[in-house]
């Protein structure tokens, strides 16, 4: 087995991992990993690991805001008001997809034109509004585990249950969030190849909405093979090697 090369790097601002086999000596799919809320980089390794071992060249990076990019007031901010910059947290990582995709355009090793997304909680999020508004013809596959494309629900619940919440979003927020939400775009999708992840018991995303989308995206695919849904019975909101593993198979099988 090849060992791995991990190399760090400062992407236009953005603090990236890239992991690849020491031995490469051609162009390989490129897989982009997103990390969850208040995480960073780093805690997708193992993952990312994985899937260079199985041939992919592999980008994880911090989140806006997070890890590398984190700013001295996020740190010190308490959790209420990073919760309240979540959805600018969604934003601005979202455009960071296409700055990292076009600066590995001219690679000797990565085909940008076969990358694959994928994220985990707010990461998943982050995949799911990308390829409800940006996406393009070099996304082969997507990954969204433990997320969610209704952004207004889980908020309105946040809200009800931290009254202190209503200080960042008041009533015309959440409609704007209504509005924005990726369930928007995603109704138009048609034959993409998105494995979406969920755990039955998550407290965080509710299982209905998830369940609720995937009968809705399966009148919109001709090839039912390019859509899958996985609904872990007893998992919450947590990471199971067996999503992991699920998860190399359907790259190795779209990129």
């Amino acid at each position: 087995m090849s060992k791995i090369i991990i190399e760090d790097e400062n992407i236009s601002g953005i603090s990236v991992l890239k992991l690849y086999e020491s031995d490469l000596n051609r162009k390989v799919p490129l897989i982009i990993i997103f990390h969850g809320f208040l995480g960073r980089k780093e805690k997708n390794l193992e993952q990312a690991y994985i899937l260079a071992i199985e041939g992919f060249f592999v980008i994880i990076y911090d989140l806006f805001m997070h890890g590398e990019q984190e700013t001295e007031d996020f740190r010190k901010s308490d959790y209420g008001d990073k919760v309240g910059k979540i959805f600018d947290i969604h934003s601005e990582t979202t455009k960071y997809i296409d700055i990292l995709i076009k600066a590995f355009e001219n690679s000797e090793l990565v085909d940008t034109k076969r990358t694959g997304l994928m994220g985990f909680s707010i990461g998943g999020n982050i995949v799911f509004n990308y390829i409800s508004k940006f996406l393009n013809n070099n996304i082969k596959a997507a990954i969204p585990v433990l997320a969610t494309p209704f952004w207004e629900r889980p908020l309105r619940e946040y809200i009800a249950e931290n009254s202190m919440a209503e200080k960042y979003f008041d009533e015309s927020k959440i409609l704007l969030i209504r509005k924005i939400q990726p369930y928007n775009g995603l109704k138009k999708l048609r034959d993409f190849p998105l494995f979406i992840i969920n755990g039955e018991i998550d407290n965080i995303v509710p299982i209905d909405e998830m369940r609720k989308l995937y009968e809705e995206l399966k009148h919109n695919y001709n090839n039912s093979e390019n859509l899958k849904f996985s609904e872990y019975k007893g998992v919450g909101h947590q990471v199971t090697k067996e999503m992991f593993m699920q998860s190399a198979l359907w790259f190795k099988k779209y990129l």
